[in-house]
């Protein structure tokens, strides 16, 4: 009986960097707008600040920090939604972008691995959002 293993791992990320101040920023201030009550925008700082994620990545440049936007690349789709464009526009930038970003984790993978693509029998993919 063959057993299955991984061979190779493989991750791509997208350019731009969204740093916790950043991030904390803009959600805040969304919320803000959402008629949140002040103490829900503060847990949810403090929720925010102790998984200790310093940054995030994402494609789209409205969410960047200084001197890491794709403005040139992306079009900005939340900005003039405020930040909440229709579904139709965001799957058309997960329909661009996804593919590359899957491209390059498995470009990694197969170097990692460095064997005869033609051996493989399944992928197993993953991502987050």
């Amino acid at each position: 009986m063959t057993k299955a293993f991984i061979s190779g791992t493989g991750i791509f990320f997208p350019k731009t960097t969204l740093t916790l101040d950043n991030y904390l920023k803009i959600t805040n201030r969304l919320r803000e707008k959402e008629g949140q009550n002040e103490r829900l925008i503060e847990v949810s700082s403090r929720v925010n600040r102790n998984m200790a994620i310093s940054s995030r990545r994402t494609i789209h440049p409205a969410w960047g920090s200084e001197g890491h936007i794709n403005a040139d690349e992306i079009e900005d789709i939340l900005t003039p939604y405020n930040f909440n464009p229709p579904f139709y526009l965001r799957m058309k930038l997960w329909a661009k972008y996804a593919p590359k970003l899957a491209l390059g984790a498995a470009k990694e993978a197969l170097a990692s691995w460095a064997g005869n693509s033609d051996c493989i029998t399944h992928v197993v993919t993953g991502t987050t959002t």
